[in-house]
């Protein structure tokens, strides 16, 4: 009869450290979009130039785009991203800067503010659903340390 309060620790215990892993991956996704979207505008055009075609190789390479979207920026289109983003629960623009975020991080472009570094998220797109809790985490960990207001569409 013993064992079976092992079991049910052992189980308690894995619920338990999934939760906070999946918790800590959503967080790393969400951080990775506040930084790449302040760290974005902060660099020359030549920079964001450098960036927008780094991103698409890098959603070419994952099999997310199949088309050219050399103008997507240029266009203000987000159709690519609201393709990927099938879910209603992920913000389109979020997704752009994870995606954005990937870029700068190949690139050796590194985060515009001081003691800040770019997170590494297996599959952003599901990181990125039910979020809410984590985007104001890093709002206000942005707003309370960088005085930085960083904000999504």
């Amino acid at each position: 009869m013993d064992w079976w309060w092992v079991v049910i620790i052992a189980g308690a215990g894995v619920y338990v450290i999934g939760r906070l892993f999946r918790g800590s991956v959503k967080h790393s996704a969400v951080q990775n979009a506040f930084l790449a979207k302040y760290t974005y505008d902060q660099l020359s055009d030549a920079e964001q130039k450098q960036v927008q075609e780094r991103t698409l190789e890098i959603m070419k390479r994952g099999g997310l785009l199949h088309e050219d979207f050399a103008n997507i920026w240029a266009a203000k289109l987000m159709s690519p991203f609201q393709a990927i983003s099938s879910f209603q629960e992920v913000n389109t623009e979020m997704v752009k800067f994870c995606f954005v975020a990937f870029a700068m991080e190949e690139l050796g472009i590194p985060p515009a503010l001081p003691n800040e570094q770019w997170h590494y998220v297996k599959r952003p797109l599901f990181a990125l659903r039910n979020c809410q809790h984590q985007i104001d985490l890093v709002n206000n960990h942005l707003v309370h340390t960088h005085r930085v207001h960083v904000t999504f569409g």
